[in-house]
């Protein structure tokens, strides 16, 4: 259905879809939160390493931290029998992961592709046809989710790995570059974020004639 058309019907079918797209986008909000402060997290990780690692080595003790000794993560005192092992890695993988071009923050950051198509396919999107009474809820359409509908199929699938076969596809996140690990930086998944709220804001204005302006930013003084 066209953008720039209106459907609603009613003022009861007007609060409802303002009611579940504002929480959609305040369930967005959170997940890019944790986002948000985990790669400042990841941050530093890599700060505090470094800092152990120059200290060390001033204290003569470098063989502990260099890049090839163990770090080891369990439940119970790693000298007890009894004790649960978890995840092990090197000094050097630990800080090359939470490196701003580490695996941390590339995984994080397919993860929340696929946890806000996830939320919006199979909670929102069913739930404001439903509201506004469509036969199918695919006649809802938000093309940046799109885009994440196929971003999320090569993450699941391809090991994030993007075809060219996607990229031709995608209507709003054109820039993402094909034939190699989708790794999105601090700023591209900012861009998502923003194109789904100004996505949610066409929505509600087409079938409601109201602009929630979920995408707008208010500055503080």
């Amino acid at each position: 259905m066209p953008l720039n058309s209106i459907f609603m019907k009613t003022e009861k079918q007007q609060r409802e879809v303002l009611t579940a797209t504002k929480e959609f986008v305040q369930r967005i909000d959170e997940i890019y939160g944790l986002y948000t402060d985990a790669t400042s997290g990841f941050h530093e990780n890599v700060k505090r390493m470094e800092k152990g690692q120059e200290e060390a080595e001033k204290k003569g003790l470098n063989i502990e931290w260099r890049d090839d000794a163990k770090i080891f993560f369990g439940i119970g005192n790693p000298n007890d029998p009894n004790n649960v092992l978890l995840h092990t890695t090197t000094r050097g993988e630990y800080r090359r992961r939470n490196s701003t071009s580490g695996s941390n923050h590339r995984l994080l950051a397919q993860y929340f592709v696929v946890l806000v198509y996830h939320l919006w396919e199979n909670e929102y999107r069913p739930r404001i046809a439903e509201i506004l009474q469509l036969f199918d809820s695919k006649e809802l359409r938000l093309p940046v989710c799109g885009d994440l509908r196929l971003l999320r199929h090569e993450i699941l699938k391809h090991r994030g790995v993007i075809t060219e076969e996607t990229t031709a596809k995608l209507e709003v996140l054109k820039q993402i570059p094909a034939d190699q690990p989708l790794n999105l930086t601090f700023e591209n998944v900012g861009e998502v974020m923003s194109a789904v709220k100004k996505g949610v804001d066409d929505l509600v204005v087409a079938y409601t004639g109201v602009d929630p302006k979920y995408r707008t930013i208010w500055h503080v003084k």
